[in-house]
């Protein structure tokens, strides 16, 4: 199933082992792997930006030195992405 999902797909982000980080870079499709324990947030135009905000930094603040329950990257579409940066300073 995964490897019909990499088809159908327009960009892979992949944050499991090795093997899929592989299967995902040779699939053909642009892909971004950070392998197992790196979460990643993606952020759109429909987000709420302050509560968004809010949640990313109270992650960040108390994951209990676990890099794998709290975000350790997030990419943001253009259209929020000065909105939620105030926003993050601001906090």
């Amino acid at each position: 199933m995964s490897q019909e999902i990499i088809r159908q797909c327009d960009l892979i982000i992949t944050r499991e082992g090795k093997a899929m980080v592989k299967a995902a870079y040779s699939s053909g499709t642009p892909a971004y792997g950070a392998g197992v324990g790196n979460a990643n947030v993606i952020i759109n135009k429909t987000a709420d930006v302050e509560e968004t905000a809010d949640s990313l930094i109270n992650s960040k603040n108390f994951d209990q030195f676990s890099g794998c329950s709290s975000e350790n990257y997030i990419i943001v579409q253009q259209s929020v992405f000065d909105a939620l940066m105030a926003r993050m300073i601001d906090l």
